[in-house]
């Protein structure tokens, strides 16, 4: 079985002059450098509170139903609104499991 590197030496080998130094321009633009061993290029890093509060916010203002959303969301609502955020967007505690509210100006349970 081969290993990985000589996939990407095969790859790089059979690339024209040109074709390689395109590569090379283009990884310095995206990434500052070239030197990718031992580097992860994913950034598994959690958001800052503030982007996922914005970011819940909006789905919630675009009509998303809070049934829909994830506990870490409804976690970062409860820490910025209150145990009773779903009320700002119209909602009742009945909505943060099943659809009750379909219209936020009218309850299913209380027309």
């Amino acid at each position: 079985m081969e290993n990985k590197q000589d996939h990407e030496l095969h790859a790089i080998a059979s690339m024209s002059s040109e074709d390689r130094e395109n590569f090379k321009k283009l990884g310095m633009e995206m990434f500052g450098h070239n030197k990718f061993k031992g580097v992860s290029l994913v950034n598994n890093s959690e958001p800052p509170e503030d982007e996922v509060t914005a970011f819940v916010t909006r789905q919630l203002d675009d009509g998303i139903h809070p049934s829909f959303l994830e506990e870490g969301e409804i976690k970062v609502l409860e820490t910025n609104f209150g145990n009773e955020w779903y009320k700002k967007w119209g909602y009742e505690e009945g909505d943060l499991t099943e659809i009750i509210t379909l219209n936020r100006s009218q309850s299913l349970i209380n027309p």
